[in-house]
């Protein structure tokens, strides 16, 4: 069978994991495609879709007397696949017909593969001479997105400041010390000459101490890729330098909304990323919000962890990524 050679694929991060599983996931579809019920159109149609955990799930169309019940087959295969592994996400689906253009997804069943598989998903279309891949991105670069109406509320500090390596650095140097990050094993350590809340109160009284502050290490991509997706506002309980706050994040992201709020968990939102565990367990008296808790030295505890885990609207993550995992 001969390929169709598509350019824009080349960086796609799927591809590796499809590659060894083409001509089984073409064989799948052309197999369950024989058992399609197409006694109107007379259009069989059999899809495969292999999941992140290497497994295929299939389905073909089926027609009714009245054809408004039909099933794509397309449908079928993430039918399929939520039904027996919900927890696996779709990479790539392979279609197959007899027809002798090749066939991609009508636009019911685009809409339906993206909000499983996201635009980075290929889909295969096959007949038995070739077969061409496309992204989801390709074939629907405007998806429809409930996702865009919710609001994804972001702590300041430990989540998108990086302020515990900037209050280090100025113990360091106010007291001559050697203070680390990973030191800040909790809320509130005593550095000798002064507590960690303390050089805070003093810190977060110079404006241009706020303003040197820098993010956290991959905070940035994360922000530009949860903005495509949701209204996003930062949320902070500092009682200081509140323009300064604004500014800096003005000056490090651009133009977002930013709240100053000690009850983060009554305010209005979908979701909460936040590096303060009592603020996160608070959040379970909310079932319809979800809160992630951000892995820091300051929370990576065993007994926190285990009361996150008791909730199954809070997360623990150890990094960015793993929320696009779990919304």
């Amino acid at each position: 069978m001969k390929e169709i050679l598509n350019k824009k694929i080349g960086n796609n991060p799927n591809l590796k994991k499809i590659i060894p599983n083409i001509q089984t996931l073409l064989e799948k579809a052309k197999n369950i495609q024989k058992n399609a019920v197409a006694k109107l159109s007379t259009f069989k149609v059999g899809a495969a879709i292999l999941t992140n955990k290497n497994n295929i799930f299939c389905g073909c169309n089926i027609e009714f007397d009245n054809y408004s019940n039909t099933i794509h087959a397309e449908e079928a295969a993430i039918s399929a696949l939520i039904s027996n592994s919900p927890d696996e996400k779709p990479v790539c689906i392979a279609i197959f017909t007899e027809s002798s253009e090749l066939d991609f997804p009508c636009g019911m069943c685009r809409q339906s593969l993206y909000e499983f598989g996201g635009k980075e998903m290929l889909v295969i279309s096959s007949n038995k001479d070739k077969y061409e891949i496309k992204t989801m991105n390709e074939l629907l670069p405007y998806a429809f997105q409930l996702s865009h109406h919710k609001r994804f509320y972001i702590d300041i500090d430990g989540v998108a400041c990086a302020h515990a390596d900037a209050i280090c650095e100025w113990l360091n140097n106010e007291y001559n010390l050697s203070v680390k990050y990973d030191d800040v094993v909790n809320w509130n350590p005593n550095f000798g000459p002064i507590d960690f809340l303390e050089a805070i109160e003093i810190c977060y009284s110079n404006p241009k101490f706020i303003m040197n502050m820098k993010p956290h290490d991959g905070f940035i991509d994360f922000l530009r890729i949860i903005e495509k997706q949701m209204e996003i506002t930062f949320v902070t309980n500092r009682t200081k330098s509140k323009d300064e706050t604004k500014k800096w994040i003005n000056k490090n992201f651009g133009n977002y909304k930013v709240l100053f709020e000690k009850d983060k968990e009554k305010l209005n939102f979908n979701y909460l990323i936040d590096d303060l565990d009592k603020t996160i367990i608070k959040l379970h008296k909310y079932p319809k919000k979800t809160g992630f808790l951000i892995q820091r030295p300051w929370n990576n505890h065993t007994n926190i962890i285990k009361k996150i885990k008791l909730h199954n609207n809070l997360h623990f993550i150890k990094n960015f990524n793993q929320v696009f995992d779990l919304i």
